[in-house]
């Protein structure tokens, strides 16, 4: 959908078919890619060396808290909140589900003060800690393969004579106590190649389990890289080329792409940054912004709460040419559309409701909501779509793994007492240090801003600061001042 995208020209391989973009910046501390697909923007993605997503990692806990209420745990995993351990992701209760036995309660799987295996599966969020499931998941290149898991799963995304070959030759392999779910890449693989990844799997467990004994809990036992883990699952989609603007990142990401057929890895050097040489700079700001065009006139108004996300549909400056009914048709399928690439772009989450322009016929509405089905088949998160209201508002709810966008980057704005956001020390301090590393060889930068901003730039016992300052051959001068939100400007540069 050119109409969102960007004046740069499309890349297309020898078939004709439009190739995908990655653009990386990972020069900095924080690392952020865009993903470009037929010269629009697809995908946004942030990670940092501190706070960065917690899902997916392997921590020893210690239970601190059993709820029967709510048929839950409360785990010690020593990252400030406790997570949330529910009872029927238990390895007990898992075993049982699957063997048609009565699950135990949650003061029967687990109790207090045991120390537990746990994997975070859904990112802290707001006053919630982390969700974790005690049922452990490690990810190869056909499979996931879980220790605990007992049962045998395929991907929805193979075809049914495909799904019940790899899910007999799984049970061929795995032993009794063990589970396996078949990505979509094991379709057409070798049995020996199956067969080898789950014996592969299986001694990484094992020597998790060794390493487990050995710590006191909490602990931190393997951290997942979230950034070249997302990479793996976007090179799986199609074709396409990586640009980095790191040299030593981008030799890196060469055996990362050696595993993807037609992916290329290039080195993009220069000085400025790499973002708004390919004309993608300008997404991040624009994915923050409650206000979204659509190419007719029409927009959208993004608005999130801790509650839910509520998207309202306008008709704005198009009237049209044919009548109401076609013109209210014509914008709601266009605010599907991009309702549906909003929602991946921004990673919004939980309870979503959709208020479209009014539709007067059952017919429109299964139309729109089709449109909207449709769009979401490139969204890699699981997104149920439950229909229209009587009100005519469509409820749809997005599986919650990591942080919204907006929650990532930015905080409650304290000068309006929380009703607004703003960029949060750490976004801001992330920032100064991209504006200094796209300078031309400063010998002094002045810069003047709050005390969160510069603790967050200069790091515990300045060493942040300290190695850019060797690294670039630049001096930081740095005046505090003070401001209702976090702040700074560059006052000098010599």
């Amino acid at each position: 959908m050119p109409g969102r995208g960007c004046p740069f020209p499309i890349l297309y391989d020898k078939g004709g078919s439009a190739l995908d973009e990655i653009i990386i910046q990972a020069k900095t501390r924080e690392k952020r890619w865009v993903s470009r697909s037929g010269g629009a923007v697809s995908g946004l993605h942030v990670y940092r060396p501190v706070g960065d997503t917690l899902t997916g990692n392997l921590y020893i806990g210690r239970v601190v808290r059993i709820h029967k209420g709510l048929d839950a745990a409360f785990v010690d995993i020593g990252e400030g909140k406790n997570g949330y351990l529910h009872a029927k992701d238990c390895p007990d209760n898992v075993r049982a589900f699957h063997g048609g036995d009565e699950a135990l309660p949650i003061n029967q799987a687990v109790h207090e003060g045991e120390k537990l295996l746990v994997q975070v599966t859904k990112d802290p969020t707001g006053t919630k800690g982390a969700k974790l499931s005690a049922v452990i998941e490690l990810k190869g290149e056909y499979l996931v393969y879980m220790p605990q898991g007992v049962y045998v799963a395929a991907s929805k995304k193979l075809d049914e004579k495909e799904r019940s070959h790899v899910k007999a030759v799984a049970h061929r392999w795995k032993l009794p106590e063990e589970g396996v779910v078949l990505r979509t890449s094991s379709a057409g693989i070798p049995e020996e190649d199956i067969k080898e990844e789950i014996v592969r799997l299986r001694g990484k467990a094992e020597d998790l389990r060794k390493r487990a004994l050995k710590g006191k809990a909490p602990f931190l036992l393997e951290n997942q890289d979230a950034l070249k883990d997302d990479l793996k699952e976007q090179m799986k989609k199609g074709e396409g080329r990586i640009l980095v603007d790191d040299y030593d990142f981008s030799n890196e990401l060469q055996s990362l792409a050696a595993h993807h057929e037609g992916w290329s890895v290039e080195f993009d050097q220069g000085r400025d940054d790499i973002f708004s040489r390919h004309g993608v700079d300008s997404a991040w700001d624009r994915a923050l912004k409650k206000v979204v065009w659509l190419k007719n006139g029409a927009y959208l108004v993004i608005e999130t709460t801790e509650a839910m996300t509520v998207v309202d549909v306008n008709s704005g400056k198009f009237t049209g040419r044919a009548t109401m009914e076609q013109t209210t048709l014509e914008t709601n399928l266009l605010a599907a559309e991009e309702t549906a690439h909003q929602l991946a772009l921004r990673n919004i989450g939980g309870m979503i409701l959709i208020d479209f322009i009014g539709m007067k016929t059952e017919g429109d509405r299964q139309q729109v909501e089709d449109a909207f089905r449709t769009a979401l088949g490139a969204d890699r998160q699981r997104t149920t779509v439950e229909g229209f209201t009587k009100l005519g508002i469509l409820e749809v709810t997005r599986k919650r793994a990591r942080q919204a966008l907006e929650e990532y980057l930015t905080e409650p704005c304290h000068a309006c007492g929380g009703t607004g956001r703003t960029e949060s020390p750490d976004s801001l301090a992330f920032r100064l240090e991209r504006e200094i590393w796209d300078m031309d060889h400063p010998a002094c930068v002045s810069v003047e801003g709050t005390p969160d901003v510069r603790a967050a730039f200069s790091g515990p016992g300045d060493r942040h600061i300290d190695r850019l300052e060797a690294r670039l051959g630049v001096k930081v001068d740095w005046l505090e001042t003070q401001a209702v939100n976090p702040f700074y400007r560059i006052t000098k540069i010599q």
